[in-house]
C-alpha cells in the first residue's frame, strides 16, 4: 500500500459543524431584495400557516394589516430553500430583512413595530435566484400592542442581521460582529424568546469555531441547546449536538465528541431525521480515524451510508463511500473497496463533481497498486492527475506523491520527480494558510498525512546525493511536525515561502507529464465503458464491436504509458547526470549549514538522520562537504533497539548496554571516520556533533551509546564527542556568542499539583543555582531570582520575563499528551493549595508575555520534558525545542525520559556551577564535564552510599540549540 495515502474526509471536519448548520452563510448578501418575479399572496392572519411553493427567481408577497404602536412578528418555516424575509411599512420603507445563515432549514424571524395604521408588506423571496424549487411555511406569529421587551427584541434582530453580513464581508470585520452578536445575545436573554436564542447562540458558537475558539463554542452550543429543547425541536437538537461533537473533537476529548454523537443519532432517529442521523454517524467515524481508532471508524461509516442512501444527497453519500473505501484499503479489504469507489464514481459524474471524481480514481489506483497491477495504478493516478487539474493543491500534492511512491523502488528519478511535484503543492497550501486564520486548523490534517511524503522524498534524494535537499526537505518535515504537536503553531516563514530547486529538464518534463495524464484519463474512460459493457447479461453486435475498439485503445494506450515512462521520462530524467551536478553544485554554493559550520570552528559536524521503512542514513556535513552513509537499519529495528534501551533506563536497575551497543554500531561505525577526523581538528580532541534527528532516534540518549571494545574511559559517546541536537530554528541561534555575565531566574514546583507526584528535590536545586537577595537559602553561582510552588504563576512568570533573563531554570512537570490533548507545563495558580495551573504548549508558542528573546538558555529538568506522550515519531522532542527556540532563546536543555529528583539537583547545579565560573567554558562542555562527573563517580549526594555513574541519572539531559 501506499506510503502517502491521504484520509479526504478530515479536510471537511474542521467546519462541518458550519457547514451542517449554516451551509448558506457566505452568499447570505449575494441577492437582491427584489427578485425579479413576484406573486401577490394574500394576507396573513395570526397563528394561521400558510404552505408554499416556489424556486429561486420567485418571490411571495402578503400583506397584515397593523394598527398603530401594535408589534408584528413573523416566522418563515424553512423546508428545502433557502428564504429571505423583509417586512415594509405601507409606504414601501424596509423595516427589517431576516436571512439568517441556516441554509434550506430552520426558521427565518423578522419583527417590526408599526408606526402608523395600514398594511404592511411581507416578502419572501429564495436567496439563491437559481435555485431548485423548495417548500416554506410563513405565519404571523403576533400581532399584539407593544410591550418593553418587544423593543429589545426589534433591536436584537437588528443587531443579529447586522453581524452576520459583517461576518462574510472580510475577516477585518468578524471581530466587530462578534461584539455584536454579544450585544444581541444580551438582549436575547431578557426576551426569552427560545427560537431566536437558540438561532443566535448556534450562529455565535460556529462564529467560535472558525475562530477556532472550541471551549466558548462549545458553551455557545450548549446554551442554544438548552434553548431548543425548550421548543421540543429534534431535529435541530440533534444538528446542536453534532455541532457539540466537532468542537469536542477539535479540543481533544475524543470521549465527550463520540458521547455527543450518540445523543445527535438518537435525537435525529427519534425526529426521523435520516439527513442529520447520517451525518453524525459520518462526523463519529471521521474523529474516531483521527484519533488512530480506524476499527471503530469503519462501524461508523458502514452505519452511516444505508442511512445516508434515503436521503438522496449524492455528495453526502460519496462522501461516505470514499471515508469507506480508505479504511478498507488500509485493512486491505479490497474487493469491497472497489465496490464502493465504483458506486462513488457513478454518484461523482451523475452530479459533475469533478474534484471527487479526481479522488475516486485516485484511490481506484490505490487499490490496484496494493493488488500488485501496478500497470493500471499509473494509469488512473495520471487520469487522476488530469482531472483535479489546479482545482485542490491538497489532492494533487497527494496524487503526485502516490505518483513518487509508485517509482521509488525501481526509477528513483522518476519518483523525485513527482516528490517534488508533491512538495510543492503542499508548500502553495501551507503559504496559505500561514495568511489565513480559518484555514490554519486544517493543517493538523494536511501534515499527518503530508509528512510520510516529506519522509520519502528526503530519503530518494539522500540516495542520490542531493544532500543538500535532502537536508532542506527534512527541515520542512520537522517545521510542519512541529504544527502537528502543538495546536495553533504558526508556520516557519522561511519553511512556507522555500521552493526546492529543479533542473531545466524537470520544467520541461512537466508538458509531457501533463499530455500522459491527458492519455490515462481518456483510458479510464474507456476503462470504466468497457466494464461496463462487460456486466451486461446480453450485448448487441454493435456493442460488442464497440468492446473491442475499446480494448484496442486500452492497449494502446497502456503501451504508450509504458513507453513514455520507460523510455522518454526515464531518458530525461534518470541519464541527465550533467542537470543533477548542475542542481548540486547550486546546493554546495548556497548551503547556509557549511556556512554556519565554517564559522563554528574546526571540529565540528552536522549530521543529519532520515529513517525510513526500508532505508536509514545520515548526511555528514561540514565547513566544505557533505557525505551520505547508511545505516543498516530500518524504522522498526531502530525503533525496537532504542524502546528496548528506554524500557532498560526507566530505573537504575535495568541493564541497557546491549541495547545501547547495538545502536552504537549502527548509527556511528558509518561515520567513525568523519569523528575521529573532527576529534583531530578540535583543539581540545573532543568533537562536537550536531545532531538533526528524525523518528524515533530523538529518543535515543546519544551520550549513552556504547562501546565495549574501547577504553573505559572512551566507551560511551559522552566520554567520546558533544553532543547537541539542533532544530531548523537552531539555523538563527547557532552563531550567537556566550553572555559575559549569567543573570538567572530559578522558578518551580515542589509540591504536588492537580495530583502529579510532588519533586522534593526542587528546593535544594533551586537553591543551588542562584543568588536571591530574598532568599537566604540560596546560594547558587548566578545572581538572579527565585520563585517556587505557590509563587511561581503564571503572572509572575510573565513578570520575570519581561526582565530578559539570561537563564531561565524551570523544575516542574512538562507533560507531552499529543493527540490526548494539550502539552502544558505544570504552575500554581496562586489561589488555592496544591490547585495548579496548566501552560499549554500553544499558549507557550504564542503569548507575547511568554517571550524569552535574549536569553541564553532555557532549561526544564523535571519529568517528561521531552518524552513522548501518545505520538511515536519524536516529533514532540523537537517541538519544545522548537517552540522555545522560536520565541527568543538560544538554547534548550531537556530531559528524554522521567528523571530521578536528587540526582538531576545535584548535576543542576553542578553545570551551572563550572558554566557560569570556568572562563570560556562552552555550555555543552559544561554539561558534558558535569555528566561525566557523575559517571566517574566523582558527583554524590552527600552521605550517599550508592553511585550515580548508571546512564539513568546522567544520560537524559539533551542540550538543544545554541551550545557555546
Amino acid at each position: 500500500m501506499a506510503a502517502c495515502l491521504r484520509y479526504p474526509s478530515p479536510l471537511r471536519v474542521t467546519f462541518a459543524a458550519v457547514l451542517l448548520v449554516f451551509p448558506a452563510c457566505a452568499n447570505a448578501q449575494t441577492t437582491a431584495l427584489s427578485p425579479p418575479v413576484s406573486r401577490p399572496s394574500g394576507e396573513l392572519h395570526l397563528h394561521i400557516p400558510l404552505e408554499r411553493t416556489f424556486a429561486g427567481g420567485q418571490s411571495d408577497s402578503f400583506t397584515v394589516r397593523c394598527p398603530a404602536g401594535d408589534f408584528l412578528h413573523i416566522v418563515a418555516e424553512q423546508k428545502g430553500i433557502d428564504v429571505v424575509l423583509s417586512i415594509l411599512d405601507p409606504a414601501g420603507n424596509l423595516l427589517m430583512r431576516a436571512d439568517s445563515p441556516n441554509g434550506t432549514e430552520g426558521p427565518e424571524i423578522a419583527s417590526a413595530i408599526c408606526a402608523k395604521s395600514g398594511a404592511y408588506r411581507v416578502n419572501i423571496s429564495a436567496l439563491d435566484p437559481k435555485a431548485t424549487a423548495g417548500n416554506y411555511s410563513i405565519r404571523l406569529a403576533a400581532l399584539r400592542r407593544l410591550r418593553p421587551a418587544d423593543r429589545d427584541e426589534v433591536t436584537a434582530e437588528t443587531q443579529f442581521f447586522k453581524s452576520v453580513t459583517l461576518n462574510v464581508t472580510n475577516t477585518e470585520s468578524q471581530q466587530t460582529a462578534a461584539e455584536l452578536l454579544r450585544s444581541a445575545d444580551l438582549l436575547q436573554s431578557s426576551v426569552h424568546d427560545d427560537t431566536e436564542r437558540s438561532l443566535l447562540l448556534t450562529y455565535l458558537g460556529d462564529m467560535q469555531m472558525d475562530r477556532m475558539q472550541g471551549a466558548a463554542a462549545l458553551q455557545a452550543y450548549a446554551d442554544a441547546l438548552a434553548a431548543t429543547r425548550q421548543l421540543g425541536d429534534l431535529g435541530r437538537s440533534a444538528q446542536l449536538l453534532t455541532s457539540m461533537g466537532v468542537a469536542s473533537g477539535n479540543l481533544g476529548k475524543l470521549a465527550d465528541a463520540i458521547n455527543y454523537f450518540k445523543q445527535a443519532i438518537a435525537a435525529a432517529h427519534q425526529a426521523a431525521d435520516a439527513a442529520r442521523e447520517a451525518e453524525a454517524w459520518r462526523l463519529m467515524g471521521d474523529f474516531y480515524h483521527r484519533f488512530d481508532d480506524d476499527g471503530h471508524a469503519l462501524e461508523a461509516f458502514t452505519q452511516a451510508l444505508p442511512i445516508a442512501r434515503k436521503t438522496g444527497q449524492k455528495n453526502n453519500i460519496g462522501i461516505m463511500l470514499e471515508d469507506m473505501a480508505y479504511l478498507e484499503i488500509k485493512a486491505n479489504h479490497l474487493a469491497s473497496a472497489q465496490e464502493h469507489l465504483v458506486e462513488d464514481l457513478q454518484l461523482a459524474r451523475s452530479v459533475a463533481n469533478i474534484d471527487a471524481e479526481a479522488d475516486t480514481i485516485w484511490q481506484l489506483g490505490l487499490v490496484a497498486e496494493a493488488r500488485g497491477d501496478s500497470q493500471l495504478a499509473l494509469r488512473d493516478e495520471l487520469a487522476a492527475r488530469k482531472l483535479q487539474g489546479e482545482s485542490s493543491h491538497t489532492s494533487l500534492g497527494m496524487i503526485d506523491a502516490s505518483l513518487m511512491d509508485h517509482f521509488a523502488a525501481s526509477q528513483p528519478e522518476q519518483a523525485i520527480f513527482f516528490g517534488l511535484e508533491a512538495v510543492h503543492e503542499f508548500q502553495l497550501v501551507r503559504q496559505h494558510n500561514a495568511k489565513s486564520d480559518a484555514a490554519k486548523v486544517l493543517d493538523t490534517f494536511l501534515v499527518r498525512q503530508a509528512s510520510p511524503c516529506y519522509r520519502t522524498l528526503a530519503g530518494l534524494l539522500v540516495q542520490q546525493r542531493r544532500l543538500a535537499d535532502a537536508e532542506l526537505v527534512l527541515d520542512l518535515l520537522k517545521s510542519a511536525e512541529l504544527k502537528e504537536t502543538v495546536r495553533g503553531a504558526a508556520d516557519l516563514p522561511s519553511t512556507t515561502t522555500v521552493q526546492l530547486p529543479v533542473s531545466d529538464v524537470n520544467h520541461a518534463t512537466e508538458a509531457n507529464i501533463d499530455a500522459a495524464a491527458a492519455t490515462a484519463a481518456g483510458l479510464a474512460d474507456a476503462s470504466f465503458e468497457f466494464d461496463r459493457l462487460s456486466a451486461l447479461p446480453s450485448r448487441s453486435d454493435a456493442e460488442t464491436a464497440k468492446m473491442k475498439a475499446l480494448a484496442a485503445q486500452i492497449a494502446a494506450g497502456n503501451a504508450a504509458i509504458d513507453s513514455f515512462f520507460n523510455k522518454t521520462l526515464y531518458a530525461e530524467l534518470g541519464s541527465n547526470t550533467q542537470s543533477n551536478a548542475r542542481i548540486n553544485a547550486a546546493d554546495e554554493e548556497s548551503s547556509s549549514l557549511e556556512n554556519l559550520l565554517a564559522n563554528l570552528g574546526p571540529g565540528t559536524l552536522a549530521l543529519y538522520t532520515l529513517v525510513g521503512d526500508r532505508h536509514s542514513y545520515i548526511i555528514v556535513t561540514t565547513a566544505n562537504t557533505r557525505t551520505r552513509y547508511e545505516i543498516n537499519a530500518n524504522a522498526a529495528t531502530l525503533g525496537q533497539l532504542v524502546l528496548a534501551a528506554r524500557q532498560q533506563l526507566h530505573s537504575a536497575d535495568g541493564d541497557p548496554s546491549p541495547d545501547l551497543e547495538k545502536l552504537d554500531h549502527l548509527v556511528l561505525d558509518p561515520i567513525a571516520a568523519d569523528i575521529a577526523a573532527a576529534g583531530r581538528q578540535s583543539p581540545d580532541g573532543i568533537p562536537t556533533l550536531l545532531w538533526s534527528l528524525d523518528g524515533v532516534l530523538r529518543y535515543a540518549p546519544l551520550g549513552a551509546l556504547l562501546d565495549s571494545t574501547l577504553p573505559r574511559d572512551r566507551r560511551y559517546l559522552v566520554q567520546r564527542a558533544r553532543n547537541v541536537v539542533i532544530t531548523p530554528e537552531s539555523r538563527d541561534h547557532l552563531l550567537d556568542r556566550p553572555a559575559d555575565t549569567l543573570h538567572a531566574a530559578a522558578l518551580g514546583v515542589s509540591q504536588s499539583y492537580n495530583h502529579m507526584p510532588a519533586l522534593q528535590g526542587v528546593t535544594e536545586e533551586l537553591t543551588a543555582i542562584v543568588r536571591d537577595p530574598a532568599m537566604p537559602a540560596s546560594h547558587g553561582p548566578m545572581d538572579g531570582t527565585l520563585l517556587e510552588d505557590d509563587a511561581f504563576t503564571l503572572a509572575s512568570l510573565e513578570d520575570t520575563l519581561r526582565l530578559r533573563p539570561s537563564v531561565v531554570h524551570i523544575a516542574s512537570h512538562f507533560v507531552f499528551r499529543g493527540d490526548a490533548g494539550e502539552s502544558y507545563l505544570l504552575l500554581s495558580d496562586g489561589k488555592s493549595d496544591h490547585q495548579g495551573y496548566e501552560l499549554t504548549a500553544s499558549q507557550l508558542l504564542t503569548d507575547p508575555l511568554l517571550s524569552v528573546r535574549g536569553t541564553r538558555l532555557v532549561t526544564l529538568s523535571a519529568c517528561n520534558t521531552a518524552e513522548a506522550g501518545t505520538l511515536s515519531n519524536g516529533r514532540d522532542m523537537d517541538s519544545l525545542g522548537m517552540i522555545l527556540q522560536k520565541r527568543g532563546a538560544a538554547a534548550v536543555l531537556a530531559t528524554l525520559w522521567s528523571v530521578n529528583d536528587a540526582s538531576t539537583s545535584l548535576l543542576m547545579s553542578d553545570f551551572y556551577r563550572r558554566w557560569a565560573t570556568t572562563p570560556g567554558i562552552q555550555k555543552i562542555e559544561a554539561l558534558r564535564q558535569a555528566q561525566l562527573a557523575m559517571l566517574d563517580g566523582k558527583l554524590q549526594p552527600a552521605g550517599a552510599t550508592y553511585d550515580l555513574s548508571h546512564p539513568y541519572y546522567w544520560a537524559p539531559f539533551v542540550l538543544i540549540g545554541n551550545f557555546r
